[in-house]
């Protein structure tokens, strides 16, 4: 089985709610586990990360293949600890899952990416399998898993042939992106302006994400991303205490337990997939819809 890299910091809950739905797959006593725990940015956080680590601590060993927990010493961040912990299992193995500590995924989650990273293993130009889903919703006439060129966080797996071409430098990848010919609209992946607004804010040290230099070296490279026509990871973190994620945005609810034929991305057209999938993106990413988001966000804290 593959190994699962877990990153947290100090919401006991959600790396609660993580676990158990962890433990609801089958796999999960054949799975090795690395928790990767950050260290506290302040003394205000200490006890919450403590916390986190006696739950860990006290998890059942039987509940999984092994445990590994890894406590950071001093605040890495998100990012940092990301980079740092993938570089960490993958020197022990070929292939990781990836989890942060505010999702929750399907009872075939495990089975899943299983499928995906060993189908999927040897095709050099495949550098992710993708759990998320956006609500495009559940059409019949979409294959079960096609190709999409975007990075998506939220439930992932790569393998070390493809994390070793991993670009942090945010000039390096600049000159790359230009000499490659890569245009906005062509990294933008039709969602907006986002993964350039975020490559900018990175470039400007206002912002710190590891997420977006992944999604450029997949573009730099040309690589294909598989993802799910169902999605098999839900985010139960927004708010105050998420490190990047302020603000819910729509996304998809119900986490459907029903196999998927992991080969349709190789093997049948992505085309009708692309386009339900750019056509949600064009409503999402409109003003309107954005002013509508802040709106109720607004509103839901007065």
């Amino acid at each position: 089985m593959t190994p699962v890299a877990i990153f947290v910091y100090k919401r006991l809950d959600t790396i609660k709610a993580l676990i158990d739905s962890l433990l609801r797959n089958i796999e999960s006593k054949e799975t090795d586990i690395y928790i990767f725990s950050d260290g506290y940015k302040n003394l205000s956080d200490k006890n919450s990360i403590n916390k986190v680590r006696n739950y860990i601590t006290g998890i059942n060993p039987t509940y999984f293949n092994s445990i590994n927990l890894i406590n950071r010493k001093k605040n890495f961040g998100l990012r940092k600890n990301i980079i740092t912990g993938l570089d960490y299992v993958l020197n022990l193995h070929d292939e990781v899952i990836v989890l942060e500590d505010d999702l929750i995924v399907s009872t075939d989650f495990l089975n899943y990416m299983n499928n995906s990273l060993k189908y999927y293993k040897d095709k050099i130009d495949v550098f992710q399998i993708s759990a998320y889903m956006f609500p495009i919703g559940l059409n019949n006439d979409i294959p079960d898993t096609f190709y999409y060129q975007a990075n998506t966080c939220w439930g992932w797996g790569t393998w070390k042939r493809a994390w070793s071409k991993y670009i942090d430098d945010v000039k390096l990848i600049e000159n790359k992106l230009k000499n490659n010919n890569i245009n906005w609209s062509n990294f933008n992946s039709g969602q907006g302006r986002e993964f350039e607004k975020q490559l900018k804010l990175n470039k400007k040290k206002l912002l710190n994400t590891w997420a977006i230099r992944w999604h450029s070296t997949i573009k730099i490279y040309n690589a294909k991303v598989v993802h799910p026509k169902e999605t098999k990871v839900i985010n139960n973190g927004f708010g105050p205490e998420s490190e990047n994620c302020k603000i819910q945005f729509e996304q998809q609810q119900v986490l459907r337990d029903k196999p998927l034929d992991v080969s349709d991305a190789h093997n049948k057209s992505n085309k009708e997939a692309l386009n339900i999938l750019y056509k949600y993106f064009k409503r999402r990413f409109s003003i309107w819809n954005k002013v509508r988001i802040r709106i109720k966000h607004h509103l839901g804290n007065v």
